[in-house]
């Protein structure tokens, strides 16, 4: 319970470090990696002008070796497309 509240506490403040905190506590497992795929899927739904969503994005297929699927994210982030 502390430990949300922390990250409750840092979201508020910067929601983009809240973010990256998520990233690294939900690539421990699969089952986790697919949460983080999900949110930060609706993130780009509610907010595509959000620097750096796109590589978080292709960093979590980056570390579910989902290589295709991370360079797409990764030339996003750039404003490119294939």
């Amino acid at each position: 319970m502390l430990s949300q509240q922390s990250l409750d506490a840092l979201t508020a403040a910067d929601p983009i470090a809240a973010e990256r905190t998520r990233f690294e506590l939900n690539t421990t497992c699969p089952a986790s990696i697919s949460e983080a795929e999900m949110e930060y899927q609706q993130a780009l739904t509610l907010r595509p002008d959000v620097p750096g969503l796109h590589l978080e994005l292709g960093e979590v297929y980056a570390a579910s070796s989902q290589w295709s699927k991370a360079e797409e994210q990764f030339l996003a982030e750039r404003g490119c497309s294939r």
